[in-house]
């Protein structure tokens, strides 16, 4: 009888044992299906890149003569932008640091940039400088981007002046004649210069959905002195 007994527990549990481990898992299937399937996150929104486009341009890389930035300074050049963020400047520049009139030779000259409100002794609002070597070559004529040490943001229909630097005898801003650009005017050793321009572009960085401006719009022109 005992030996019977204890073979009909150890029966009932091998028995019972599964069922309950059956049980459980229908139950934890049950909680899963109504819970459904775990939801994918949902992406987070980017906002699309900014590209610099030209706000403005003064003067062009057409019919140049250029000024030598040492020797008039202070110089300068009014503009009045139409977008509020202006994050660069580009310069038609030349650096004659080989030619006859740099006696003795000069080292390739490094141009600074002051954004100015107003005036060309206004308040200083960002500025910008040239890296060594700008420049492709030697005694060359081209478009250089000087990114602003700070974006800033502008007044759009006010008036604003870039001024332009350099200790070296061999740096020259390119200058167009005939007053290309009719919202401003030009400044040599201080003082109003209405008859012509010099060359800039100043680049805003409000949004642009098509191709960006490039950077570096070369325009490599040989020059002499």
């Amino acid at each position: 009888m005992g030996g019977s007994t204890v073979s009909n527990a150890t029966i009932l549990r091998s028995v019972v044992g599964p069922l309950v481990i059956v049980a459980l898992a229908v139950t934890t299937w049950s909680a899963v299906a109504r819970a459904g399937p775990t939801p994918t996150p949902t992406p987070t929104p980017t906002a699309p890149p900014t590209m610099p486009i030209i706000d403005q341009q003064t003067g062009t890389d057409q019919f140049l003569s250029f000024l030598r930035v040492e020797f008039f300074a202070p110089v300068g050049q009014s503009f009045v932008p139409m977008h509020s963020r202006h994050v660069a400047v580009n310069l038609f520049l030349r650096n004659s640091a080989l030619c006859a009139c740099s006696n003795p030779v000069q080292p390739p000259a490094i141009f600074t940039v002051n954004l100015r409100e107003g005036s060309l002794a206004g308040p200083l609002l960002a500025s910008g400088t040239t890296p060594p070597f700008p420049f492709p070559a030697l005694s060359v004529s081209d478009w250089v981007e000087i990114p602003l040490d700070e974006p800033v943001s502008l007044v759009p229909g006010d008036t604003y002046v870039l001024e332009v630097s350099t200790a070296n005898v061999a740096g020259f801003w390119g200058r167009a004649g005939l007053n290309p650009y009719p919202g401003g005017v030009s400044f040599v050793q201080g003082a109003l210069t209405p008859h012509f321009d010099l060359a800039s572009r100043h680049l805003s960085s409000r949004l642009k959905r098509s191709r960006s401006t490039s950077s570096h719009i070369a325009s490599q022109t040989p020059s002499t002195c």
